[in-house]
């Protein structure tokens, strides 16, 4: 699919999704938030327990403010089911899904992360209907309005990628460097992303290149757009020159280490405690020196934590594809089926900011 045509489909998809605004404004005015805490702590930790009805009902015997929260749980989900025009919202998300097959057809392509939101969105129809069919547990309920807040939040991501996807499509302009720019362009290919995941993929890099500006003294610019591409992803960006350079040694970094030590079974872990080193390293600090950066007893903590950080961002970036170009420099795994088979629990790895001995 053509830039041009992915826009008229993302454009389409939005414009169906939105029809959902003015429900789950509904929802997220009526989830019950000032017991969100204690049912959190509390309810939830029951379905641990062979019994959660009696679980409640010992908390809410034993605790009387806390058995005052669990009425009012029950008052809000009443008051839900009163005012909420559930069949109208049966038939809309029956609507959706059906719009969105057409459009799907229409431009021969299916996102995923959109499916499978519509998909969750059915579960969700039908765990409500489920309810007013005659549930009285509170456990149920809780359970509904948690559900609810966890599809409002997907509900707004989604959103959110999708307009930066159309906005970062649409809305460059070619520029020429100056003296104090770089660019950065990198390739992730060997694989089809998503709206969300490029979405997080531009997020990551962003979040990256403001963190590194944390602990330079350059002028705190934000990066520009030259070109995107979808699909296989293409990110031509550009900004400060020794932020960028950073950015670039980092990710160059990150490969290496990922790249070669993918495949070592039953070491995934061990990646997360290697890529840290990498902030820690004397070629780091080093490369920080050569580019101007002064590094001291003062800041090399707080240098230190922001590199941590940035990394974490960058190496979110590497994990997702088996052949990067970085400026024209190509680097690629032996085997792409079996890196993407790790793939998923390279991406889980926490670059942890505690010292080893604290784990």
């Amino acid at each position: 699919m053509l830039a041009f045509q992915s826009v008229e489909y993302y454009k389409n998809v939005l414009n169906l999704l939105k029809k959902l605004s003015e429900t789950f404004s509904f929802f997220e005015d009526n989830i019950p938030h000032k017991e969100k805490n204690y049912i959190l702590k509390n309810i939830l930790d029951s379905y641990k327990t062979d019994d959660a009805n009696n679980y409640i009902y010992k908390i809410s015997k034993k605790e009387l403010s806390n058995g005052e929260m669990l009425k009012n749980y029950q008052n809000c989900f009443v008051n839900f089911n009163n005012t909420f025009k559930f069949y109208e919202f049966y038939k809309l998300v029956s609507e959706i899904e059906l719009e969105y097959k057409r459009i799907c057809k229409d431009y021969n392509y299916t996102d995923e992360s959109v499916k499978d939101f519509i998909f969750k969105l059915n579960d969700f129809s039908k765990l409500h209907e489920t309810l007013i069919m005659g549930s009285n547990q509170n456990s149920d309920k809780v359970n509904f309005f948690e559900e609810s807040e966890k599809i409002i939040r997907e509900f707004a991501f989604l959103i959110k990628s999708i307009s930066c996807y159309i906005s970062s499509i649409t809305n460059y302009e070619i520029s020429e460097l100056d003296e104090n720019n770089q660019a950065l362009n990198i390739q992730l290919l060997d694989i089809n992303y998503n709206v969300k995941e490029f979405y997080e993929i531009l997020s990551n890099i962003d979040d990256a290149y403001s963190i590194i500006g944390m602990f330079t003294t350059e002028t705190k610019e934000t990066l520009k757009i030259n070109k995107i591409e979808s699909g296989s992803m293409l990110a031509d960006i550009f900004g400060n020159g020794i932020i960028i350079s950073i950015t670039i040694y980092l990710l160059k970094k990150i490969i290496d280490i990922v790249y070669n030590k993918y495949s070592e079974s039953g070491k995934v872990d061990l990646i997360g405690r290697e890529i840290k080193t990498i902030s820690e390293s004397a070629e780091t600090y080093a490369k920080l020196q050569e580019l101007g950066i002064e590094v001291n007893e003062e800041n090399k903590k707080k240098i230190g934590e922001c590199l941590i950080a940035a990394v974490d961002k960058l190496h979110k970036v590497v994990v997702r594809a088996p052949k990067i170009i970085i400026n024209g420099k190509q680097y690629s795994v032996a085997d792409a089926q079996k890196y993407l088979e790790y793939s998923q629990k390279l991406l889980d790895v926490e670059i942890s900011t505690k010292n080893d001995e604290e784990k």
